[in-house]
């Protein structure tokens, strides 16, 4: 799929979540005004979020296909300013990165080839982790120690 780019340099959005970002680079207010602003519809819209470091000029392999939820626009002296508020959904592998339109593939389910004896080792980290950082009078320490004997390495990341 082609999907317009917004490069961002700090932060990271996930899927589901929310993000507010001042758009300020050139590169960034032109993808914005040619397929959101002046052709998209705020709510129907997909971007892909794409994140390098600030210095670099490398672009990470892997970003955000974004809804934009609103665009946000403000002018003072003669200085056009835009917040577009995005909504993460999906991850996405970058095939073809270019500005302004690369082309994506959605990642649904990331699978890892994860070993039984390494999923066993964190377990046992996380099992160990908690045991020193519980406290009894401490009410998130007792939830927390229900899970020490789970083997769903789900319910140990979905409890936080």
């Amino acid at each position: 799929m082609e999907l317009p780019v917004l490069l961002i340099t700090n932060g990271v959005l996930l899927p589901n979540a929310k993000l507010k970002v001042p758009v300020k680079s050139k590169t960034n207010l032109a993808t914005l005004d040619r397929f959101v602003v002046n052709k998209g519809i705020p709510g129907k819209s997909l971007v892909l979020v794409a994140y390098r470091v600030e210095k670099e000029k490398k672009v990470f392999e892997t970003g955000t296909v974004a809804l934009v939820e609103q665009v946000v626009c403000w002018s003072y002296n003669n200085f056009v300013q835009y917040t577009i508020h995005l909504v993460g959904v999906s991850r996405a592998k970058i095939e073809k990165f270019a500005i302004p339109v690369s082309t994506v593939q959605q990642l649904y389910a990331v699978e890892g080839d994860i070993s039984p004896e390494l999923k066993k080792e964190f377990v046992g980290g996380v099992r160990e982790l908690s045991m020193s950082l519980s406290f009894d009078r401490i009410e998130d320490s007792f939830a927390l120690k229900k899970f020490l004997n789970e083997d769903r390495l789900e319910d140990l990341a979905d409890y936080w």
